[in-house]
């Protein structure tokens, strides 16, 4: 093959960075004082843990064992317990 006289395409490849991202410089002291603050305010947004809500999820993750005829019974039995009404 002769070589062609047409311009050529030039391709980059920018690597994604893994690493950590270096911020600007911060004075401890005032680090402090904000981490502080910041724990009140975390405290107080903590989900708090719900039993039944736990009880709830351990009963469907322990459905997905079943076959799928027995998954559906159960469902429907979950569904009672929690106040579903039957027709």
């Amino acid at each position: 093959m002769s070589a062609s006289s047409g311009s050529v395409e030039v391709i980059k490849f920018n690597e994604r960075f893994c690493g950590k991202k270096v911020g600007p410089k911060v004075d401890k002291r005032s680090v402090q004082n904000e981490s502080s603050e910041t724990k009140e305010d975390n405290i107080s947004n903590v989900k708090e843990f719900n039993i039944k809500r736990a009880r709830y999820e351990v009963m469907r993750f322990g459905l997905s064992g079943f076959d799928k005829e027995r998954q559906k019974k159960d469902k429907i039995a979950i569904a009672i317990r929690l106040g579903a009404k039957t027709t």
